[in-house]
Parts: C-alpha cells; sequence; structure tokens
C-alpha cells in the first residue's frame, strides 16, 4: 500500500508542476487544454464557494490518468487476445492498414476516418471484451418506478453494461467475434445499437471516452503495423474474463512476430 501511496503522490505531484508551468506562460486568448480551460475559468470565478480550485483540478487529472490507463491497457490485452483467437480478422485489419498508410510512417489520429475495419474491430474488441462490466454506483435522487418496480430514494443502482453487449434482443450471435457487424452494406462503419454503451451512457459518460477511442486506435493499429501476434505452442486461450472493478483478460501467452 505504501508503494501505491507513493506512486499517487508522485503523480500528484507531476500535475502540480505542470499546473504552474502553465500558469506562467498562460494565455487566456490561446486556450491549449484541460489546464488552460481551468486557469481561465478560475480567473473569472471569484466566488468563495466555488469548486473551481487547484485542488479539485489536480484530483480529475489524477482520476482521468489511473482510470484511464486501466480501462484503456485492459481493453488493448484484450483486443490482442482476439487477434490470436481470430488470425482472419488480424490480416483483415493489417491489409487495410498496408492500403492505407503501409509501412513508411506511423499510422496518425486523421488515417481513422479511411480504416473503418480497424474501427469496428476495436468496436467489436469493447464489445465482447466489456472491459468495464458494470458502472461505478450511482443514488437515485428521488423514488422510482422502473418496469414496476419500486427502487426508493437513496438506492444504490449499477448499469449492467457487460449484460447489454450480450442481449440477443440487439447483437445476433452474441457471443461470436464479428466486427462486420458494426459495417453497414458499403463497408463504412454504422452507428451502434443503443446497447453498445462501452463508457455508459448520458450525463454519466465517461469523460475520458475521446481520448480513450484515440489511444486505442492508435496503439492498436500501429502494433499491427509492426507485428503480428499469435498463439505459442499451439496453445488456445480461454475468453472467460476475470472480473473486478475492470473485466481482466485471463492469463495467455502470445507470440509477438515482426512484420
Amino acid at each position: 500500500m505504501l508503494a501505491v501511496r507513493n506512486a499517487i503522490l508522485a503523480v500528484e505531484q507531476f500535475i502540480a508542476n505542470r499546473i504552474e508551468k502553465r500558469r506562467q506562460v498562460f494565455d487566456k486568448n490561446d486556450i491549449k487544454d484541460f489546464i488552460d480551460v481551468y486557469l481561465d475559468t478560475s480567473a473569472n470565478d471569484e466566488s468563495s464557494t466555488s469548486t473551481i480550485t487547484e485542488s479539485n483540478t489536480r484530483r480529475i487529472i489524477l482520476d482521468l490518468f489511473f482510470a484511464g490507463s486501466d480501462t484503456t491497457s485492459t481493453t488493448l490485452d484484450w483486443a490482442m487476445l482476439f487477434m490470436i483467437l481470430h488470425p482472419k480478422v488480424q490480416k483483415k485489419c493489417q491489409e487495410e492498414i498496408d492500403s492505407v498508410v503501409g509501412d513508411g510512417r506511423m499510422i496518425d489520429w486523421s488515417d481513422r476516418s479511411k480504416m473503418a475495419y480497424n474501427e469496428a474491430t476495436l468496436l467489436e474488441v469493447q464489445r465482447l471484451g466489456s472491459a468495464v462490466p458494470m458502472t461505478l454506483p450511482h443514488t437515485t435522487d428521488k423514488d422510482t418506478i422502473v418496469k414496476g418496480y419500486l427502487i426508493p430514494e437513496g438506492t444504490l443502482v449499477y448499469a449492467n453494461l457487460y449484460a447489454c453487449h450480450r442481449d440477443s434482443r440487439y447483437w445476433k450471435e452474441p457471443l461470436e467475434f464479428k466486427p462486420d457487424r458494426f459495417l453497414d452494406d458499403s463497408g463504412k462503419v454504422q452507428n451502434p445499437p443503443a446497447s453498445f454503451v462501452p463508457f455508459s451512457t448520458g450525463p454519466q459518460i465517461c469523460a475520458g471516452e475521446p481520448l480513450a477511442r484515440m489511444e486505442l486506435f492508435l496503439f492498436f493499429t500501429n502494433i499491427l503495423q509492426r507485428f503480428s501476434v499469435s498463439t505459442f505452442g499451439g496453445e488456445k486461450p480461454s475468453t472467460d474474463g476475470i472480473c473486478g472493478l475492470s473485466m481482466a483478460t485471463p492469463e495467455y501467452t502470445i507470440q509477438v512476430t515482426p512484420r
């Protein structure tokens, strides 16, 4: 626990240093990032009861660091596992990468619009892997009736995202890994059904969704651009996840081969 606490304190100090450095060069006419938004907003907020403080800003950034790191890395772990188990999907992703970018440069976020199959594959990874199986707890602010059931005020409520992603009413063959389900007849990414909620939904949707989508795409495609992944020793890994705050992959062995 001491090591964890020291790690958190080190990240907090790093964030504090970045805020101080940005404060010294802050230009309200050139807002670059979240820290600039905080500095701009706090400069115009003179209320003594305001929650827009440096302490709260540090905590928000810290939350983004830890929450985003775990869920993104877990989703990428699932992506590698599914690529091992579905070599034809992996090959199709690599063929699209080779066609759009080749191997002369790294893949950029701007390439995403031309890589529908890779994007569809990542959506299917998020659906079937369900790195976040349930939302964080919320409470009802008043007595609520849902399908005839009373949920009293103050009740803890969790949304079961795992179940949403496996509901046969919305997904054909929900336990099968099929990226094509996210593509329309013209091969473009189509809007998924409302039951696709890897980042939750509504007012409580994950604040880090745009960053997570960018990270997943860039890591996944750049790995497959340079390497192929396969099973080691002919084993077929399980896909039975280990459920905690996140849904981790079972232990498996991966063989990585330069392309």
